[in-house]
């Protein structure tokens, strides 16, 4: 997934280029089941990419509560 690349990447604007070019096609809760399911959120506040994870919080269909293997989520 280019979007996950990019925020573990910590690239903000290869993020916002891709969710643009994919606006209304792009789960923004998809869960990478081979990175012990993080979300971009989960990811981007793991890394502490702090630009990326405002971007994201600005998306009105971001699932906050979503949990990752462990059971954490972003806000964790």
């Amino acid at each position: 997934d280019q979007a996950y690349v990019a925020v573990k990447k910590n690239n903000l604007c290869q993020v916002k280029k891709i969710f643009s070019e994919n606006e209304g096609k792009l789960n923004l809760n998809w869960q990478n089941y081979s990175d012990n399911s993080c979300t971009y959120l989960i990811w981007a506040c793991y890394s502490n990419s702090i630009s990326i994870v405002e971007f994201l919080l600005e998306r009105d269909e971001i699932n906050l509560n979503l949990k990752d293997l462990n059971g954490w989520t972003g806000l964790d």
